[in-house]
């Protein structure tokens, strides 16, 4: 990837990196990756955002070549992570006159990666949102796009040719040599946003609405191609996936963690039975699909089947691996409308119930259910999370217990929330009779709510650890 002209003062020097196999170390690249970079020509000579340290050399040659003997007098700083922010330093030195710009967080990244006297104070140029940088006939105006998706995100707004420099926001996996213009931008951009990006919907709408009053002709990422052209099949896609809406609401997922093989062949019954029925299934593997390509299909289908074996008293990994990451993505479940599970086992005595939006029990009314070890299930996420420890917590169910599990989420329901369930109960009893779930013992549930019924939860990490047959969860 040499230097690309986008026009006559406007450049890009990115790098397309071709020898890696996994972004981030965990997403496969079979394409490759490119990071973009970008120099402005006029009066004064802006350079926006350096590339990783895989790509230094040749992007420091492109770099070279589009600045012509010029020397650049501003280091524009979108992002601060490593796969756009290695070369900061090194740039700095390089150039010692230049200033680097950067809102506050920047500049504290700045000094946590690099040291204080990498970029001295005095040619720090601190930026707000809203604040413009003239060079000249070009004006940049910086826009702060936190949690899009790191803390001191911002994008750049050119206004005489209209060109958004929108950082990792409409990014895409693959190299740019390799991207045909008439190929489909949505299939690797969908996989980047939803798994990279895709937990942080509230903001990219934030950002999004601030977009929405600019005028702009030409999007320039930090991944992936330049945008031209109508832009609004691009700005659509963003609205929808950062709305948690179905991109495909009539298509179902049918997603199987099989370890010898028939859990895999009742799923594939049901997907060869939903499809005689007209429906459009996909049908993924777990044990030999990337988690990616699997959170991508649970955010881009409407209606979603899972199927799993148990393993060593828990869930076969491959299944543990998409609940946790499409909770962390922030895939958005609704239980009685979307979820269907299938659950295989043979001596482990562990069964997984769920209790759902409009008050529907996967456990047959009526009977017992002795459960020697736990219960355990995280099947969708909106408002409300339902956790549990091995000591009484009264103090923050709040009267779920009283109005029985179903009745507390019906009440849930009305807020319109729907509800992930991780449940431990050693050696107790599950009744289920009239539509209500009693758990003898003693109380282990805890619903974690505020007055309007809405909580945001960002977990982190969870550690499973069994010890003397009770299993801990540890929400960090």
């Amino acid at each position: 990837m040499s230097v690309k002209k986008i026009s006559e003062a406007i450049l890009g020097v990115g790098v397309d990196d071709t020898t890696i196999d996994l972004f981030e170390s965990q997403y496969p690249v079979p394409t490759g990756v490119s990071y973009n970079s970008y120099v402005i020509l006029d009066e004064k000579t802006a350079i926006l955002d350096t590339v990783d340290n895989r790509a230094t050399e040749p992007w420091l040659a492109n770099l070279t070549e589009a600045l012509a003997g010029r020397k650049p007098d501003y280091l524009v700083v979108s992002h601060m992570e490593p796969d756009h922010g290695a070369n900061i330093a090194r740039l700095a030195a390089l150039y010692p006159e230049m200033q680097v710009v950067g809102n506050a967080k920047t500049f504290l990244y700045m000094d946590q990666f690099f040291g204080a006297d990498a970029v001295a104070k005095e040619r720090r140029v601190v930026v707000k949102d809203g604040e413009s940088l003239s060079l000249g006939t070009h004006t940049l105006t910086f826009v702060l796009a936190p949690m899009v998706h790191w803390p001191e995100v911002m994008v750049s707004y050119e206004s005489s040719e209209k060109v958004l420099f929108s950082a990792d926001g409409f990014g895409r996996f693959g190299a740019v040599a390799r991207f045909d213009e008439n190929a489909d931008w949505a299939s690797e951009a969908r996989r980047y946003y939803l798994n990279i990006v895709g937990k942080y919907g509230p903001q990219v709408q934030a950002l999004l609405k601030k977009a929405a009053a600019l005028d702009i002709a030409t999007i320039c990422p930090l991944h992936g191609p330049v945008l031209t052209g109508d832009l609004s099949k691009y700005l659509n896609y963003y609205d929808l996936w950062s709305s948690y809406k179905a991109e495909e609401p009539e298509k179902i997922l049918v997603a199987s963690a099989s370890i010898h093989g028939h859990t895999r062949a009742a799923a594939h019954t049901m997907a060869k039975k939903l499809r005689a029925k007209g429906a459009k299934v996909v049908e993924m593997d777990l044990t030999r699909t990337d988690v990616s390509y699997a959170v991508t299909e649970a955010f881009r289908c409407g209606r979603i089947v899972l199927a799993c074996a148990t393993y060593d008293g828990f869930l076969f990994p491959p299944m543990e691996n998409l609940l946790a990451k499409s909770f962390l993505c922030g895939v958005r479940f609704s239980l009685s409308e979307q979820i269907v599970l299938l659950h295989s086992f043979s001596f482990s005595g562990i069964m997984l119930f769920v209790v759902a939006d409009q008050g529907t029990v996967l456990v047959p009314q009526g009977n017992h259910v002795d459960i020697t070890d736990m219960l355990w299930i995280v099947v969708g996420i909106d408002d409300v999370m339902v956790c549990i420890s091995g000591k009484p917590v009264h103090h923050l169910a709040d009267g779920f217990h009283r109005m029985g599990v179903v009745a507390g989420q019906k009440a849930f329901a009305q807020q319109g929330g729907s509800a992930v369930f991780a449940v431990i109960h050693h050696s107790g009893r599950v009744h289920v009779n009239d539509d209500v779930v009693q758990i003898a013992d003693d109380h282990r549930f805890a619903v974690l709510v505020d007055d309007a019924f809405e909580i945001r939860i960002q977990i982190h990490f969870v550690i499973l650890l069994k010890y003397l047959g009770y299993l801990i969860i540890l929400i960090l």
